[in-house]
């Protein structure tokens, strides 16, 4: 009977070790797209013994799962988004990562004449009356709502066939304007990564109003007592040595840097 409690007592301790050395995180799709999750976390999971398990969603799907307390940590770009979320006691922790920019691609013959624009709400705008074909992820992340912010300010809502609501995560959302010869705005890592772009080309890109903003949230172990926060500590501390960030800014897609870290 010692016998048997004492291998029962190894193997609870078994699992709950085992346990502890997974982090979950729910990382933005762009992240993951533009080549920068499989630059980055095998070498956390070498360099610290955790093991990460990736949920790669949109940034409202990742904050979802961190609602669900299904996930540690979550990795997205939706600044407001992101504050409600810790605001309503989900999370305990933003760490500001990193910024990109999102460039608004389109077909060479550019129907909407925005090619060199400054404001990217006017560009919209010029989209919008001309009935341009625009493809939109139309999935709740922080590209799409970024999108929709721009729509607003341009006071347009968008409906009709020229306006094209997918559904998908960026590569997928690229890939379709790729094949249709439409506009898009897409994270300038997803496009950079994108072998075949078509007639696609970069008609507005590092605009202020542009910039797309990535962070860390930790996902609140008070409310969701089954978070690994000492696994979520070691992952925000890690990312965010000097040593990290300089690979962050000297990591290249097909020769171009497309992420600064903050």
């Amino acid at each position: 009977m010692r016998k048997l409690s004492f291998i029962l007592l190894l193997l609870f301790f078994g699992v709950s070790q085992a346990e502890n050395s997974i982090v979950h995180l729910a990382s933005t799709s762009s992240v993951r797209s533009s080549g920068l999750a499989d630059a980055l976390f095998p070498l956390f999971e070498k360099e610290t013994g955790y093991t990460l398990k990736i949920s790669a969603v949109g940034s409202g799907k990742a904050l979802r799962l961190g609602r669900d307390g299904k996930v540690d940590l979550v990795w997205t770009h939706s600044p407001d988004a992101e504050k409600k979320f810790v605001a309503d006691g989900h999370g305990i922790k933003i760490t500001s990562i990193l910024y990109n920019f999102f460039y608004i691609v389109g077909p060479d013959s550019d129907p909407a004449s925005i090619h060199g624009m400054s404001d990217p709400v006017e560009a919209f705008r010029k989209i919008a009356l001309s009935e341009s074909t625009f493809i939109s992820r139309a999935d709740d992340s922080g590209t799409h709502r970024k999108e929709l912010q721009f729509w607003r300010d341009a006071g347009i809502n968008p409906f009709g066939l020229w306006y094209v609501e997918l559904g998908q995560g960026m590569k997928m959302s690229l890939d379709y304007a790729i094949n249709h010869s439409a506009y898009i705005m897409v994270d300038s890592g997803t496009y950079a990564n994108s072998e075949n772009k078509g007639n696609l080309v970069i008609h507005i890109s590092d605009n202020l109003k542009l910039q797309n903003h990535y962070s860390i949230t930790v996902v609140n172990p008070a409310i969701h007592e089954n978070v690994n926060i000492e696994g979520a500590t070691a992952f925000i501390e890690w990312i965010s040595s000097a040593r990290i960030r300089q690979m962050v800014n000297d990591f290249r897609v097909n020769g171009v840097q497309v992420y600064y870290a903050e």
